[in-house]
């Protein structure tokens, strides 16, 4: 702020100095000097000059009147459409309060017919920032970045590239974002990616134009092939592929293999999708049972470590944070206990123990951080009785920092909060508690051992942050860090106070101009405004709401369909295909549906039908049938009867499946769920409900036959060949069974303490390893690998042992605990297995 007054005060000073030398080259002219006259002040100096003289004393430094205190930044004031809409005075917020007659307000001196003239003329010849940078850019188009993705996968070896994926930035360029922020978001792409994989780091691959396009490959990500279907389903961007298109698709066997990496970043990173990537559990005790964290142990054996105070950054009363380390992998399982109150049982200063007991508070709720193996945190909210939950309740958390949007949604807003790591906040509880005995003396022991002092927390605070501030370099989020004299972290950013992800979600949600909306369609503005005057009424009718910069996203999004059809005579992606694709894989891989998927056929097809009326977004979703009114017309009846047959099809997958998966009786059980499923979701008037009816009937007499006791040998060969035969019992191999399981592992490359001279070998990689009866197996860094281990736990890998092979010699010998791992292409380096 003090830096922004400045900068406004040397223009002011500078125009005023200006003016003083006009007033003097005049007086001088009067009295027949030959000095030559200074210039008339420019069309933003007549402006400043009018709102430092009106407007400034309640709008500017720290008067921030209707929190709006940047009234003599031009700059600003252009490149935000609430006040000024740039070349249009009628649409802007500014000049419609002058013209009106409410600014200044009573009492102030009005200004001019001249003055308002002078804003007037500034705003018919404003441009912002980015229409500047993007007047001097050649465009990246659509076919721009279908040549880019040919290029490269015709350069990659066939078996990546049908998992190859990319993520695009091309629009952002076209809209004139700047250089830094281009590099931003690249950055911002990478954290989304790594914060979302239980795997290694992997960072995007930069390609194509200005390096807008971003490859990923879901094996390093081990995602399976339903997840891009998953976010596929609900992509509004989504092109249906034609010509180059066409091809790229074929060899990457998926519709449309890249996606907009900031609609990725907002979506991706807030639920449900962003538990879905993660696979985390709806339940705290499930989620804390897969990273090996005991909770109620930790607390009965003091292992856990508290810090508790009365306010936070987003908490609204007292807090209690609390610290376990992972048992899986290197890292630390942080949880938060949060309250809506202060008075009783919710004031841990009264009841620092628990919870539960005597002593013990009762919270409201709370926050989970925990590292994933590659360094990265991952973000879990959970209400009093530890279930799952998207969004913190306002009045127990707020976004102090967003007082316009404070709600705290899991994943994004802690996200943006915690973007070093943990928040350094000292514990206040302990020597309150300590110094007065109104607390039994076995309270004051255990909060004695419980609430670490601040040195023993702080160092594993600062533990903590560096571990994550270490991923984020390593993932090329932030350029570097060091330690500063105060123990703290001086962190070297692209753009100083922006975490990445939540500047790059926050670029998607803003309001789309009509230079955006060219950009996303890869035109110039000019071009965009042409094609724009003759397109079709969809488009047209929101042309003054794009000139105003006022457009919300969503409404773009719902007509980007007809946008695509008329500039680019292209068809928007078909959702509904995509979804059916995503329930065949998620039933193929025994999945857990979502309510979306479960529902995503019908919405999609609704979509279509209507004419992309918005009932996916704002409808719940609880029942799978769409209630249709009355006096349905043809195609609505149509739409009705093809959900109907897109049912029965389904049916009769579950059936197959049941068949080819499942002995006789479950097989009968499992197709008794299918029918009871379909009658459930069909209507009463459905043509195939009786059918469904006899088949369910005939499926529970064949099972109660199957399960009928067999109480004589002549019974039991009536059944025999319906009742499934038991396996034979084969006798064990012999084993090194104490190695048998699967257990986290770490590699890396070193050189005398140093990292590998070859940027591409990390030090260090993350994974799990199988290992049974002296074999181990596991994926790393896009391969597959096997090798042996002994009964003493010594390992031996080999070059051949690698699919596929490196080009130079590898090997990993030594024991389990630390072997050393050789490359001719990397040098030396460690292979660990956690035992």
């Amino acid at each position: 702020m003090i830096f922004e007054w400045r900068e406004n005060f040397k223009r002011i000073r500078s125009f005023v100095l200006g003016l003083l030398l006009a007033i003097s080259a005049t007086a001088a002219s009067a009295q027949g000097s030959d000095e030559a006259v200074q210039p008339e002040p420019s069309v933003e100096e007549q402006a400043l000059t009018v709102l430092y003289k009106h407007c400034a004393s309640c709008h500017s430094g720290n008067k921030k009147e209707g929190n709006f205190n940047f009234v003599l930044d031009l700059e600003k004031l252009v490149g935000t459409p609430r006040y000024i809409t740039p070349r249009h005075p009628e649409f802007s917020l500014l000049m419609n309060r002058i013209t009106s007659g409410t600014m200044p307000p009573s009492g102030s001196a009005k200004l001019t017919v001249d003055e308002r003239k002078s804003i007037e003329n500034w705003i018919l010849q404003a441009e912002t920032k980015r229409e500047i940078a993007a007047a001097k850019r050649d465009v990246i188009s659509y076919q721009d970045i279908l040549d880019a993705i040919k290029d490269d996968l015709d350069l990659l070896p066939v078996i990546e590239r049908k998992r190859t994926r990319y993520l695009t930035l091309h629009h952002l360029y076209n809209a004139g974002d700047s250089g830094k922020e281009m590099e931003l978001w690249r950055r911002a792409a990478s954290k989304v990616i790594n914060s979302l994989s239980w795997q290694s780091m992997l960072i995007p691959k930069r390609l194509g134009p200005k390096k807008t396009v971003l490859r990923i490959n879901l094996d390093d990500l081990r995602w399976p092939d339903v997840v891009w279907d998953r976010l596929l389903a609900i992509y509004p961007y989504g092109i249906e592929p034609e010509r180059d298109a066409k091809d790229i698709a074929r060899r990457t066997e998926t519709p449309q293999p890249f996606i907009r990496a900031d609609w990725f970043a907002f979506h991706a990173t807030q639920p449900p999708l962003y538990y879905e990537l993660l696979g985390l559990p709806a339940k705290t005790l499930d989620l804390e049972n897969l990273l090996g964290v005991d909770v109620k142990r930790n607390i009965a054996r003091y292992r856990a470590k508290r810090a508790g105070f009365r306010e936070s950054g987003v908490s609204q009363n007292n807090r209690l944070i609390e610290r376990h380390n992972l048992s899986h992998s290197s890292g630390a399982y942080w949880k938060s206990y949060d309250f809506a109150g202060n008075a009783g049982r919710q004031s841990i200063f009264d009841f620092p123990l628990g919870p539960g007991g005597d002593f013990g508070f009762a919270h409201d709720g709370g926050e989970i951080i925990f590292n994933l193996p590659n360094g990265m945190q991952a973000y879990y909210l959970e209400d009093a009785k530890g279930n799952r939950i998207d969004r913190g309740p306002t009045n127990i958390v707020r976004d102090k920092s967003r007082p316009e949007t404070p709600e705290i949604i899991s994943g994004l807003s802690c996200i943006g909060c915690h973007f070093d790591g943990m928040i350094l906040t000292p514990d206040q509880v302990r020597d309150r508690v300590l110094a007065t005995k109104s607390f039994p003396r076995d309270v004051r022991r255990q909060v004695e051992e419980l609430y670490a002092p601040w040195d023993t927390m702080r160092k594993d605070m600062l533990r903590d942050m560096r571990r994550y501030l270490s991923a984020l370099e390593e993932a090329g989020v932030i350029k570097g860090y060091r330690q500063t004299d105060d123990g703290g972290f001086k962190v070297d950013r692209v753009i100083d106070g922006k975490e990445a992800i939540r500047a790059l979600a926050d670029r998607y949600e803003e309001t789309v101009t009509l230079l955006q909306a060219a950009g996303e369609l890869g035109l110039s503005l000019t071009e965009f405004e042409a094609t724009l005057d003759i397109s079709k009424d969809e488009v047209r009718q929101i042309r003054t709401e794009l000139a105003r910069g006022t457009l919300p996203r969503d409404t773009f999004e719902q007509k980007f369909g007809h946008f695509i059809d008329n500039m680019l005579e292209l068809r928007p992606l078909d959702h509904r295909a995509t979804c059916r694709q995503t329930l065949s894989r998620t039933t193929q891989q025994r999945l857990t549906k979502s309510p979306y998927i479960e529902n995503c056929v019908r919405i999609r097809e609704y979509d279509a039908v209507f004419d992309g009326e918005d009932v996916g977004s704002n409808t719940p979703i609880n029942h799978p049938q769409v209630s249709l009114s009355n006096g349905q017309s043809d195609e609505s009846n149509n739409f009705q009867n093809h959900s109907q047959d897109l049912l029965f099809d389904d049916l009769k997958v579950c059936f197959q499946e049941a068949e080819e998966r499942l002995r006789r009786i479950n097989e009968y059980k499992e197709q008794i769920v299918c029918a009871e499923d379909f009658l459930r979701k069909a209507p009463s008037d459905h043509s195939e409900q009786a059918l469904v009816n006899e088949i369910l009937a005939e499926l529970n007499s064949d099972l109660s036959r199957l399960t009928i006791p067999v109480v004589d040998k002549a019974a039991g060969d009536e059944y025999k060949d319906l009742i499934p035969s038991q396996p034979k019992k084969e006798k064990p191999k012999p084993t090194v069974a104490r190695f048998n399981g699967t257990f986290s592992a770490v590699r890396g490359y070193t050189n005398g303490h140093r990292p590998s001279p070859n940027k591409e070998c990390l030090s260090r990689y993350s994974f799990e390893v199988e290992v049974h009866d002296g074999q181990l197996s596991f994926w790393s860094d896009g391969r597959s690998w096997r090798g042996r281990i002994d009964k003493h736990g010594n390992i031996s890998i080999s070059r051949n042992d690698i699919s596929p092979r490196p080009r130079s010699a590898f090997s990993v010998r030594g024991n389990l605990t630390n072997a050393d791992m050789k490359s001719g292409y990397c040098g030396t380096g460690y292979f660990r297995i956690a035992r």
